[in-house]
């Protein structure tokens, strides 16, 4: 079983959230907090350009709710995955997709389920990014 140990710093108490039978490759997913809910995106299954976003609910039943998320067409048939790397206050996930022409970043608003493609300023060329840190509210490009 693939369980979730979730931590209260200041209570130090610790609770088990146990995650579905569906986890076939573990280095394949990403924990994000949003709008204070856990939710998983899982590459593993990513099928005719979808992946999975997962979202836990709070209920007696704690049940994961799957929504999947389309990448654009561009990103389609290409061999690396994307990078979630920023949650921004507005519920957006950056994802960052590195090729060897140079990087695509798409953001994803959880609320609205829209999507816009980002583009990355003064990026040297063959330069892969690992992750997007912003120490400031919102992200500003």
């Amino acid at each position: 079983d693939h369980v979730i140990a979730a931590n209260d710093v200041k209570s130090e108490n610790f609770k088990i959230i146990t995650l579905w039978n569906a986890f076939h490759i573990v280095v394949a997913y990403e924990l994000l907090q949003v709008n204070d809910k856990l939710r998983i995106i899982y590459y593993g299954c990513s099928v005719d350009g979808f992946f999975d976003l997962l979202i836990f609910k709070k209920t007696p039943e704690k049940e994961w709710h799957r929504h999947m998320i389309q990448f654009p067409s561009m990103w389609k048939n290409v061999v690396s995955r994307p990078i979630s790397s920023y949650m921004s206050r507005d519920a957006e996930i950056v994802f960052v997709l590195n090729l060897y022409s140079g990087a695509l970043c798409l953001c994803y608003d959880v609320n609205t389920k829209m999507r816009r493609e980002l583009g990355i300023k003064q990026l040297p060329e063959k330069t892969n990014i690992k992750g997007i840190y912003s120490y400031i509210e919102r992200l500003v490009m």
